[in-house]
């Protein structure tokens, strides 16, 4: 029986080889680090401003001595979305904001 290997069989680690290393751990980021992190992401969300309409559109309003339901009706539009509208729930699309500039003469 000298063509049989009865050497034990080992699956894994070999005992020639070298111990595997423990990941390592993150590197430790103090609060401030943190905080710096937040106001970069700020900035970047600064650069791109959501314009808000509904101030102006109050102003609109105003001006031209309407309330909400009078308004709605002289744009053609639910009183419910001018109300929406001038509280910056929803922002008008491109042509409600072209109707409201037109039949009022007022821009936005």
């Amino acid at each position: 029986m000298e063509h049989q290997d009865w050497r034990p069989v080992t699956i894994g680690n070999k005992k020639n080889d070298t111990p595997q290393k423990r990941p390592s751990r993150p590197p430790v980021i103090s609060l401030s680090q943190k905080l710096d992190a937040a106001n970069d992401v700020t900035e970047i969300n600064d650069k791109k401003k959501i314009t808000k309409f509904g101030v102006k559109i109050q102003q609109i309003r105003l001006a031209k001595g309407y309330n909400q339901k009078q308004f709605a009706n002289f744009l053609d539009l639910s009183e419910k979305v001018i109300k929406d509208y001038e509280a910056d729930r929803i922002q008008p699309e491109g042509h409600i904001r072209t109707r409201i500039m037109r039949k009022t003469g007022c821009k936005l």
